[in-house]
């Protein structure tokens, strides 16, 4: 059952992960096309695709939290036992951790990227001047 979990969590993770870079994938390209030249912009893209990936299933495929099915941190007590309930909840904290991994990378990316634009704004319009 450890082996069914463990691979219901990676795939959860995994498809988390693919819709959420389909769905801001033109949002990334737009924003990277605005800041850098085109070929950069391609290259940085697929850098932050690969990241999202990343961040996604490390973060929604917990190890840690996985490993209890394995082993008892406390070896006077009975091994957890996993059950469908147990189960659906991890399946369901996968998705969640997933989507909140994923979530922090995009943030960080759009406040750097913001942050560059007003940059780069304010340099243009000094050389106006």
């Amino acid at each position: 059952m450890f082996i069914t979990l463990f691979a219901i969590t990676l795939f959860t993770s995994v498809v988390v992960s693919f819709l959420v870079n389909k769905i801001f994938s033109n949002s990334i390209k737009l924003i990277l096309s605005k800041l850098v030249e085109k070929q950069i912009a391609q290259v940085f893209a697929r850098y932050i695709y690969f990241a999202l990936y990343v961040i996604g299933i490390s973060g929604g495929v917990n190890l840690y939290s996985l490993e209890r099915y394995l082993k008892n941190s406390d070896p006077n007590l009975p091994l957890v036992t996993l059950n469908a309930d147990k189960l659906f909840l991890e399946v369901y904290k996968t998705f969640i951790e997933t989507l909140q991994s994923v979530t922090f990378l995009l943030f960080f990316f759009f406040l750097i990227t913001l942050v560059s634009y007003v940059v780069l704004n304010a340099m243009q319009k000094l050389k106006q001047k």
